[in-house]
């Protein structure tokens, strides 16, 4: 199965996504807490200029569906809808084309 990565319903190709855990801190015995929220970053290693533009102008609105990997699972789908903030989207242009884009989210799982 392949896997759709899409924001609000607009899909992107070429994404690889990767997840992070937030830590909270420690507890007394220096057991490390994790919070609720963990980050899901993509990357591409090229896309059009529309469509990076398009991401940058999704920072302003509320993400109400995130579709990409699951968590813990690299190969399977999931759809999120309780994405609290889109993070900065960074990438190089060149001409018509932006390199090295990479975008995160921190999702509430």
């Amino acid at each position: 199965m392949s896997v759709i990565y899409s924001v609000n319903g607009t899909t992107f190709h070429g994404v690889v996504s990767n997840w992070t855990a937030e830590t909270v801190g420690r507890n007394y015995n220096n057991v490390v807490r994790y919070s609720p929220l963990m980050t899901n970053t993509w990357a591409l290693s090229v896309m059009s200029k529309t469509d990076f533009l398009l991401l940058q102008a999704m920072q302003e609105e509320t993400i109400t569906e995130l579709k990409t990997t699951t968590y813990g699972t690299r190969n399977s789908q999931a759809t999120y809808t309780d994405v609290i903030q889109m993070g900065a989207v960074n990438g190089t242009a060149r001409g018509h084309r932006v390199e090295n884009v990479s975008v995160t989210f921190r999702v509430e799982i």
